[in-house]
């Protein structure tokens, strides 16, 4: 079988939340019989609503810059499945994605028609729990040191709760996903405890005081020896800032151990200190488990190489193209604010896709203080709302010759940029948002443009 064939059947799996017994089961299971490769190697697992994948790749960077040989596991994928599963700063090629998939395959078919024999109807590893074993089988198999583990969904039941891990990081905690995890923050707080077992610590970003009591409640039944909480064991100094002439922030940050200054981090946005601030923390911890220091050297050069595709991300100065994959009104927040702190514009168009299952109306309230008029469009999920849905949204918060609807990215993103043609000498924005999967259709079509200059990520 090839790439092409072996994505498609994935595919076919089906969503990680949508069977009717969730349970770990099948997983733990299948990682037995292909011989327990979880054991092999130490484990960071990160839950949280927004800042998970920006906060892995920092932690991973830091790793790797200390002579650690890392894994890191991170989802959704912009452009390719094979971007999630990455050994040593790489992402795994397709190639080594077929390979992996057939040595497990058998394994996982074998255990399945066991459970339909027995009458398991739901019985089959779904897409996210098969990719999980992926992953968990090419770090063993890489031998890495330490897998740093992004969380797919809610933290008790997703697949990645298997690991046993030495650090939990929890990033903030808002409202999504709530057909799943429940409509109450207590609830969704509830389930991203989950991930709370068997740690040495647990580090925790600033929450609602609501959701901050539950994960405490959990550590402590847990009897988890050390828990680290933003602002008061850990935080990003008042004085960091946007770094000038440059697509990064400056920032100092204090631990239990000491203040980090002047540290310049290659991501755009203050939200990006905060997950800086949490990473640094979880790197002190571990190598400090392998009787050594968090040095500064290593520190700042793995700082300035971290990259985040799609958070901010600014792909064209000429005119000024940015893409941020925000999919939820908390992440829609952030990036508005970052954005108004980062770039001075005298007019930016939003070209915007988001999924139907997202606070679609509440996004757009705060797209409101940023854009000056918005391209709404679909973008190439299943799952995505009509342009027109968004169009009749952006009605509320925007006069009806600001709203422009086109049906499909590619027609959104050269509208875009056909407005700000007809600008002339004035000061144009575009800002591609609403979704991972919009943000990824954009990278991957405007990669192909022969008429920009991209920027060299």
């Amino acid at each position: 079988m090839k790439f092409k064939q072996i994505y498609s059947k994935i595919l076919l799996r089906g969503a990680h939340y949508d069977q009717p017994k969730l349970s770990l089961l099948r997983i733990r299971e299948v990682l037995h019989r292909l011989g327990d490769p979880d054991s092999s190697f130490k484990s960071v697992i990160i839950a949280g609503t927004n800042g998970k994948t920006s906060t892995a790749r920092i932690l991973e960077s830091i790793l790797r810059s200390f002579g650690f040989r890392t894994g890191l596991y991170t989802s959704p994928h912009l452009i390719s499945i094979t971007e999630r599963i990455s050994v040593n700063g790489n992402p795994i090629s397709k190639k080594q994605f077929v390979k992996i998939y057939k040595q497990i395959i058998p394994i996982v078919e074998e255990y399945e028609e066991e459970l339909a024999e027995n009458g398991e109807h739901a019985g089959t590893l779904n897409f996210f729990e098969l990719l999980t074993v992926m992953a968990v089988f090419a770090f063993a198999t890489e031998n890495v040191h330490f897998a740093v583990v992004e969380v797919g969904l809610g933290g008790r039941f997703d697949a990645t709760n298997v690991l046993n891990s030495s650090i939990c990081i929890i990033t903030s905690i808002d409202y999504d996903h709530t057909q799943y995890l429940g409509s109450q923050l207590t609830q969704i707080a509830f389930e991203k405890a989950g991930i709370i077992k068997n740690a040495d610590a647990v580090i925790v970003a600033k929450q609602v005081q609501a959701a901050e009591e539950v994960l405490l409640d959990e550590a402590e039944k847990q009897e988890i020896r050390a828990v680290f909480l933003q602002n008061r064991d850990f935080e990003a100094l008042d004085d960091s800032a946007v770094a000038q002439n440059s697509l990064g922030e400056i920032m100092n940050i204090r631990t239990t151990r000491g203040v980090y200054e002047n540290l310049y981090l290659n991501l755009l946005g203050d939200y990006q200190v905060s997950n800086a601030a949490l990473s640094i923390l979880a790197a002190e911890e571990l190598i400090a488990q392998d009787g050594r220091m968090l040095e500064y050297g290593p520190l700042k050069d793995a700082l300035q190489g971290v990259t985040s595709p799609g958070r901010l991300q600014v792909l064209s100065f000429e005119p000024l193209i940015v893409v941020d994959v925000s999919h939820n009104p908390q992440g829609a927040k952030v990036m508005v604010n970052s954005f108004h702190a980062t770039f001075e514009f005298d007019h930016i168009i939003g070209v915007v896709g988001i999924l139907a299952d997202k606070d679609a109306e509440k996004m757009f309230e705060f797209y409101e203080d940023l854009f000056d008029c918005v391209v709404v469009t679909k973008n190439s999920s299943e799952r995505s709302c009509s342009a027109k849905q968004l169009q009749q949204l952006a009605l509320k918060h925007f006069d009806s010759s600001d709203v422009h609807k086109k049906s499909n990215l590619k027609h959104a993103v050269d509208f875009a940029l056909d407005l700000v043609d007809d600008m002339h000498d004035a000061k144009v924005a575009v800002l591609i948002t609403g979704s991972a999967v919009t943000a990824g259709d954009a990278l991957e079509y405007l990669q192909k443009s022969k008429n920009l200059k991209l920027v060299e990520c």
